[in-house]
């Protein structure tokens, strides 16, 4: 039952807005008629129009705003990444391991742990690589 109320006043104040809304522009309306030769509803319908543009302009200096907001953050986050891959050229990083540490030394039997350390029997993993000692 509250939401119906909710609803039920919502269209009301929707009407009474709308209603609202069309008076002043008729007023406006006739009072344009009376300065210039023009109906009720041509000023009406001028009204309703300066009144989009107005609107219109507002909207569109709010984005442009937006787009400065981004262009001048976008323009910020470059000179960082920048100012990072400069920093970045100064460091050294240790090569990257490919492969395993493999041991050198005494053939593995085939069921034995593989050495790699990957948990798996020797013939399931590393058996007829290169670097591991075969039976």
């Amino acid at each position: 039952m509250g939401y119906l109320l909710v609803v039920a006043i919502l269209v009301i104040l929707v009407i009474l807005v709308i209603f609202v809304l069309s008076a002043t522009m008729l007023l406006v309306g006739s009072l344009l008629g009376l300065l210039f030769s023009i109906t009720t509803f041509q000023g009406a319908l001028i009204t309703i129009l300066v009144a989009l543009g107005a609107l219109l302009a507002f909207l569109l200096g709010y984005v442009g705003r937006i787009g400065e907001d981004v262009s001048h953050a976008l323009a910020y986050l470059q000179e960082e990444d920048e100012a990072d891959e400069e920093d970045e050229d100064d460091e050294e990083y240790p090569p990257l391991r490919l492969a395993p540490d493999r041991r050198e030394g005494k053939p593995v039997s085939r069921n034995a742990p593989c050495p790699c350390g990957s948990g798996k029997k020797y013939k399931r993993c590393c058996l007829g690589r290169e670097g591991f000692p075969e039976e």
